[in-house]
């Protein structure tokens, strides 16, 4: 496994849209990221 490094704010949000992910949306005290839900075929 890698090590982690440090990322920017902004290098964050990108990655996790890569991966599937929407946001951030403000409300409240922190932004949310929301993802898209999936079947999960256990």
């Amino acid at each position: 496994m890698g090590r982690l490094k440090p990322v920017t704010h902004k290098e964050l949000i990108r990655k996790l849209r890569r991966f599937g992910f929407e946001g951030p949306y403000s409300g409240g005290k922190q932004a949310n990221i929301k993802r898209e839900e999936w079947e999960n075929s256990e």
